[in-house]
């Protein structure tokens, strides 16, 4: 299979279906009963559940799939982020503090507005936190909260994307350097140590309420892989890699070694299924426009749906039924967007006026992330 590099448009079909997996997954693994999900530890106990619960209420496949895999989607986010930085900086000088300071631009504003969103829901609805939610909430503007154990799926479970992306943000100038230096390869052998580093260490850290897969250091190999495709400007991948990779992936739904290998494998598997539909995805010209926005504003919809659940799970408990169930979660969806649409404009506006009041080097336009990233 020989592509193209990625437009624009693409990444934001990407994007949409990623965000999409993750929606309807964060809205699903909360209604019992849940099969869990092998996301920053393994339990084939989870596995078993999924195939169990499949079993007895075959009705609801879409459900317990997505409870189980839908959190894959957050690997499609990782991998366009490198991919579409590593396009962008190609060919450009990168410095740190600049970078990190643009980075920044993206991400604060959404966040910030989402944590002020958040507190003002929940003292209406609950009253003002306690010091507990309260230290949860003030640690998550710090982006390193989820280095400390236990937090990092506290308040709003989902922006424990946050600080995972900027993480890789901070290594992505070294990781820069080193392909361009070094070549491509270089990324296959950052993504073998730090699978080395991940795989006996990871239980360790599990036992402490602290999965290296909240942190860059698991979520490491897929970003390496787009730097990776990005360099090498088209994509190539074989039957046999294909094959490799549906193996690997099903295989580690009940091995705990072969599970640390999925997030690669679901990611190219992905990207072969994407690039074989990509002419038939012409004809579905709503969906096509519907996907790619949900791309576009993803990040606002990464931020805030988090907190729109809890209604909406209330009454798909309270009548539980599979076709119900999923127009409950369908609606769910439905509001979020426009939650963030009008957190993406606040955002829009806000970085506006630091741009003007606050040299970061660049203009506004410059500083504002392009959609590819």
């Amino acid at each position: 299979m020989i592509a193209s590099p990625l437009t624009r448009h693409q990444t934001n079909l990407l994007k949409g279906i990623g965000m999409l997996m993750i929606m309807i997954h964060n809205f699903y693994h909360l209604l019992d009963p849940s099969p869990g999900q092998n996301e920053f530890d393994f339990s084939i106990a989870n596995f078993e559940n999924y195939t169990s619960l499949s079993r007895l209420n075959p009705l609801d496949f879409t459900r317990y799939g997505f409870s189980y895999f839908g959190h894959y989607g957050v690997q499609i986010f990782i991998f366009i982020s490198s991919y579409g930085l590593y396009l962008s900086y190609k060919t450009k000088e990168i410095h740190l503090f600049p970078f990190l300071k643009q980075r920044l631009m993206k991400l604060y504003p959404t966040l910030l507005i989402a944590v002020v969103l958040l507190f003002f829901l929940s003292t209406l609805y609950s009253g003002l936190p306690d010091a507990e939610k309260l230290k949860s909430i003030i640690l998550k503007p710090t982006l390193l909260f989820n280095f400390i154990p236990g937090e990092a799926l506290t308040v709003n479970g989902p922006w424990w994307f946050f600080s995972l992306i900027f993480q890789l943000y901070l290594a992505f100038p070294f990781l820069l350097k080193l392909t361009k230096r070094y070549g491509k390869n270089s990324m296959l052998i950052i993504a073998a140590i730090f699978l080395l580093v991940t795989i006996p260490l990871n239980p360790v850290f599990v036992r402490s309420d602290l999965s290296l897969y909240y942190t860059f250091i698991g979520q490491m190999p897929v970003f390496c892989l787009g730097i990776y495709f990005a360099e090498r400007g088209n994509f190539k991948i074989s039957a046999g890699l294909i094959l490799l990779s549906v193996l690997v992936f099903a295989v580690g739904n009940v091995n705990e070694l072969v599970w640390n290998f999925g997030f690669l494998a679901f990611t190219i598997i992905l990207l072969a299924a994407f690039f074989s539909l990509k002419p038939y995805l012409k004809s579905f010209r709503m969906s096509n426009s519907f996907v790619a926005y949900t791309g576009k504003i993803s990040l606002s919809l990464f931020a805030i749906h988090g907190m729109m659940r809890l209604p909406f799970l209330k009454v798909a408990e309270r009548y539980e039924h599979p076709f119900f169930t999923l127009i409950i979660c369908l609606l769910f969806i439905a509001a979020a967007f426009p939650v963030a649409w009008f957190v993406r404009l606040i955002e829009t506006q806000v970085q506006k006026f630091i741009a003007r009041k606050v040299d970061i080097g660049g203009s506004y336009e410059k500083t504002k992330i392009a959609e590819i990233q």
